[in-house]
């Protein structure tokens, strides 16, 4: 019997924190030896950085995306060489599906193609290598009720279904703001019944909790 396989979606701007990132990376360097991972890095500020650069020149938004998918390739081979691994940045769907079968430990992508975000990358990933969870590493506690960096008084949600946290998400949230599941993500999430962790990866123990499956500060999304 194989090590249970778990995807890891790290927030772009937690790559950027390299005090933190050193402390992810050692947590998930110590966990490699009991679990299968797959780890997505997001493309940060840097990726915001240059498609609102481009966007001001009128470069079409798919071009856009295409330079925002290379910055988070960038960082997923910032985290794969801090993790000690050479092997090559998924470029495809077809590659990712290479390097599960032939049992690359860590895997580490970051976007596939315009117009899908990265957060849909992990969910298919996770469908791809069986995964036990998805554990969605970001910048704060949970899922909240109301943006937190807006409201003060935002709640955060511990338990969720997929369709309610859609719900909340879709109600409380502004474009482009505060990104948690996108309904592509979500659709693959519910079809394949894997759970969702998000938790504050500023807490590498949380991060670590949630990969095993224990209880931890955070939210859980459970499929219908």
């Amino acid at each position: 019997m194989g090590k249970p396989a778990v995807v890891v979606k790290l927030s772009g701007k937690l790559v950027e924190e390299h005090g933190v990132l050193s402390r992810l990376v050692d947590v998930l360097a110590g966990l490699l030896d009991e679990y299968r991972l797959v780890v997505v890095t997001g493309g940060g500020r840097l990726a915001r950085r240059y498609a609102g650069f481009l966007a001001s020149r009128g470069v079409a938004k798919a071009l856009q995306d295409v330079v925002g998918i290379e910055a988070s390739r960038l960082n997923a081979r910032l985290v794969a060489l801090a993790l000690g691994s050479t092997a090559p940045i998924p470029g495809s769907y077809w590659e990712l599906l290479e390097q599960i079968a032939y049992g690359v430990n860590p895997i580490v992508l970051g976007g596939l193609q315009p117009g899908q975000s990265t957060t849909t990358v992990a969910a298919l990933a996770a469908e791809a290598v069986g995964a036990e969870r998805l554990v969605m590493a970001t910048v704060v506690d949970g899922i909240y009720d109301r943006d937190p960096s807006r409201h003060p008084d935002a709640r955060l949600l511990p338990r969720l279904s997929l369709s309610e946290a859609l719900r909340v998400i879709e109600s409380s949230v502004e474009p482009g703001r505060y990104e948690m599941l996108d309904p592509y993500a979500a659709s693959i999430l519910r079809r394949s019944r894997i759970p969702v962790y998000v938790v504050n990866g500023r807490h590498p123990e949380r991060l670590e909790a949630a990969v095993r499956g224990l209880e931890t500060i955070g939210t859980l999304v459970v499929p219908e």
